[in-house]
């Protein structure tokens, strides 16, 4: 019995330090690679003075409360955890991590997040979401509230359409990346909280910090809306990569479709504007001749009373003195 109890100790013993050492290995001090080692936790022995951990590729399937502060992993900066299973991600599992500037979530099982799940990281500028095959975005508020975000990816994540609100709690964004998705249309505002109010000389809004807005890969409506959206956000040459299916399922550019007669639209805009203009200011310059020609005839005919009255006084008084001389 007492043999058995040592052969089953050293046996724990050894898949402990398996689990450390074989699975994990250390390039160098700051980073940590646990990729393809089959675990299904977050390993509780890694040194708490990496910075980087790499656990890519394993069987991660549900990330707990304060998860990483119960392991002392507190100082991480990079996180990898692509291609896991990861189905649930408790509202307090980085709370702790205060350092994390990068977070990759690629490739798991997520479905519905937490807007304020990643509101402990106040550091992180990079985030990865793509290949996650069933992403529910909220309709009547923020997708996520990360104000320090710079870089989102949502690519390939099966997402059909976007709220006026999706990136409002993300305004310094700069790079979006919502390729090969279900997209077949766009609100013109979506973006609108990463936009100056100012516009250019064209009236076109000028983008704040957006840098690279990827649109690609998604059947879109053949229709002018996403025309109107390049302009919109002044994105010189984005169309070009967008592709949108016709009623017999052939492609064509954005760009190809959609510029020409967008051209003639502002054309007779701008033709429907000026003759407008033109007649509103011909109504309003017969009003005022109207009103001029009106004034100046009562003022004549004010006057002309106002000089027959005189000349009649003049008239009566003259007469009065020829009858008092004849008298």
């Amino acid at each position: 019995m007492i043999l058995w109890l040592i052969l089953f100790g050293m046996f724990q013993l050894l898949q402990a330090t398996n689990i450390c050492t074989y699975h994990c290995e250390y390039p160098t001090p700051r980073y940590v690679n646990c990729s393809n080692a089959f675990l299904t936790n977050i390993p509780n022995c890694v040194q708490t003075s990496v910075l980087f951990i790499n656990l890519e590729n394993n069987d991660i399937s549900f990330l707990d409360d304060d998860v990483f502060q119960i392991n002392h992993l507190l100082k991480i900066e990079t996180l990898n955890l692509a291609h896991n299973a990861i189905r649930i991600i408790r509202t307090n599992a980085f709370r702790g991590l205060n350092n994390l500037q990068r977070l990759d979530l690629t490739g798991n099982e997520l479905t519905n997040l937490d807007r304020n799940l990643f509101s402990y990281l106040q550091k992180i500028t990079w985030l990865s979401l793509e290949d996650n095959k069933l992403l529910v975005l909220p309709r009547e508020e923020c997708f996520l509230n990360i104000e320090t975000l710079i870089t989102l990816y949502l690519s390939n994540t099966n997402i059909s359409e976007l709220y006026k609100a999706t990136f409002e709690c993300m305004p310094n964004l700069e790079n979006i990346y919502l390729n090969n998705n279900n997209l077949h249309t766009i609100d013109v505002d979506v973006f609108s909280k990463i936009v100056l109010n100012s516009q250019n000389s064209f009236g076109i809004a000028s983008l704040q910090k957006l840098r690279n807005l990827d649109l690609s890969g998604n059947p879109w409506k053949c229709d002018c809306d996403l025309h109107l959206i390049a302009n919109k956000y002044n994105l010189p040459g984005k169309e070009d990569v967008l592709l949108c299916a016709l009623p017999d399922h052939t492609l064509r550019s954005v760009n190809e479709l959609m510029c020409y007669r967008s051209s003639n639209s502002l054309m007779n805009s701008t033709s429907d504007s000026d003759s407008d203009h033109t007649k509103a200011a011909f109504v309003l310059g017969i009003v005022i001749g109207a009103l001029s020609a009106s004034c100046a005839f009562i003022l004549v005919a004010v006057l002309v009373h106002f000089i027959r009255k005189c000349w009649d006084r003049m008239s009566h008084r003259t007469r009065h003195q020829e009858y008092e001389n004849i008298d």
